[in-house]
């Protein structure tokens, strides 16, 4: 009897310290201890009045120090210019004046978070064209912007004149990352469908690993399907994050902001002039009485000797990603669940990198699928990237990837790829996408994984 007692006595100690913890989650606790030294990454004017007001008020009022970094002016939104401008049909000098303007309502906003113009840095990318430089654009020939140049052209950004190409972006993240020395670093979740949202969040991570710089990483979600919820104004309703991303291996932080707090984001919000006038129930609905942020564990690939691959199995090992379910991007797709990417799992088999992905259902043969890695902090200093297309039951890679090989089974991909491939890095970024000729139907979030030595 005394036994069944302490057992109850037990449960209900354990069941009541859940119960608290799960209220304490709910609440929000801020992180702690506060960011010593905080690095906002955003790509527009605005983002950072919409996702970072609470982390820059507990890293100033604790006594840490801030630093906020635009990738863009924000001088690729035609329908803002037009209509700022009163132009039926924004030329390429109309968005660089809808740039200069976006910088200032920045500077007004920043004032209202706390900030001086001495902890802001503009780079000066293309806005609308962050995931070209990501992609297309890495090295060779820069990218030609809305703004009619390829090339930053503005005053008093970070390196004026810097080409609009991807290496280009990674440097000066990395100049930035050498003289601040972050301890926390906050930029856009990789869920975000907005592909400039998407590209910042992955030369963030990029720069992270190639800088080998030991700051905590959080991130934040703007655009989302339906999110927030509801998009109006709603100060006292707190902000949640989306259901379809839930336990995909995200920790989600609620951040209370005090009623002092809310009055200042929402003043710079407003201070967004050109964007409000667009839009001002979307930005004004992330004004609540908390904020989001997440954290994502850096997961580490295991390695195996050489023989049948553990990929193979019916249950993975590993995963290395779970992707949201049924969150395909067009509203053009037609093959529904074939062209959900549900997970990816990867190992080291040997002297070959294995890649494994599942699809809700058997992934359609006329469709594109890609898979793409980039090796950031390789051993000779270059960077290294590896790309690999699928198209109908054709493999195309990389010019230096012959040995690559692919084949399917049932819902599943399987990519094999010679180790070599990975140039002794000690970090792997990984994507994967399914598109046609015109659309992407699914893209993952680049994510980050540690490679055994």
């Amino acid at each position: 009897m005394r036994t069944l007692v302490l057992l109850t006595l037990v449960l209900a100690s354990l069941i009541f310290g859940s119960l608290i913890s799960g209220t304490a989650r709910a609440r929000g606790e801020a992180p702690v201890p506060a960011p010593r030294r905080l690095l906002i990454v955003c790509p527009h004017p605005d983002d950072e009045s919409l996702a970072a007001a609470r982390m820059i008020a507990l890293t100033q009022r604790t006594g840490g120090s801030v630093r906020l970094v635009v990738m863009t002016s924000g001088d690729g939104f035609r329908k803002a210019a037009a209509r700022t401008f009163n132009v039926s049909a924004p030329a390429p000098h109309d968005l660089y004046r809808l740039g200069l303007l976006r910088r200032d309502e920045l500077a007004q906003a920043a004032h209202h978070l706390g900030l001086r113009q001495d902890q802001i840095t503009l780079l000066g990318y293309p806005d609308g064209g962050l995931d070209r430089l990501w992609d297309s654009h890495w090295a060779q020939k820069a990218y030609l912007a809305k703004n009619g140049h390829d090339r930053v052209p503005y005053d008093g950004a970070f390196r004026p004149s810097a080409p609009y190409t991807g290496l280009a972006v990674i440097e000066d993240l990395q100049r930035v990352i050498a003289d601040f020395q972050p301890s926390d670093v906050l930029f856009p979740d990789g869920n975000d469908i907005h592909k400039d949202h998407w590209a910042t969040s992955a030369f963030t991570q990029y720069t992270l690993a190639a800088t080998n710089a030991s700051a905590k990483a959080w991130s934040y979600l703007i655009h989302y399907p339906q999110f927030p919820k509801p998009q109006h104004y709603r100060p006292n309703q707190m902000l949640l994050p989306p259901s379809r991303l839930q336990g995909i291996g995200l920790s989600w932080h609620s951040l209370p902001l005090s009623a002092a707090e809310v009055t200042a984001k929402h003043k710079a919000v407003l201070s967004h002039r050109s964007q409000v006038r667009m839009m001002k129930s979307l930005l004004e609905s992330f004004v609540r009485p908390n904020e989001l942020v997440a954290t994502r564990p850096v997961k580490e690939l295991p390695a195996y000797g050489a023989g049948r691959s553990p990929l193979r199995s019916r249950k993975w090992p590993f995963t290395l990603l779970t992707d949201a379910a049924g969150d395909q991007r067009n509203p053009l797709v037609q093959d529904g669940p074939a062209s959900d990417i549900r997970e990816c799992s990867a190992a080291l088999v040997g002297n070959t990198l294995e890649v494994a992905v599942e699809f809700a259902a058997p992934p359609s043969r006329h469709a594109r699928f890609r898979l793409q890695l980039r090796m950031p902090d390789s051993a000779d200093g270059t960077p290294h990237r590896a790309d690999l297309e699928v198209a109908g039951d054709k493999l195309h890679t990389s010019p230096h990837l012959p040995q690559a090989r692919f084949d399917r089974s049932g819902t599943r991909l399987f990519f094999s790829l010679p180790r070599t491939v990975l140039c002794d890095s000690r970090t792997l970024l990984l994507s994967t996408e399914i598109r046609d000729a015109q659309h992407a139907y699914d893209t993952t979030p680049w994510i980050t994984a540690r490679l055994p030595r």
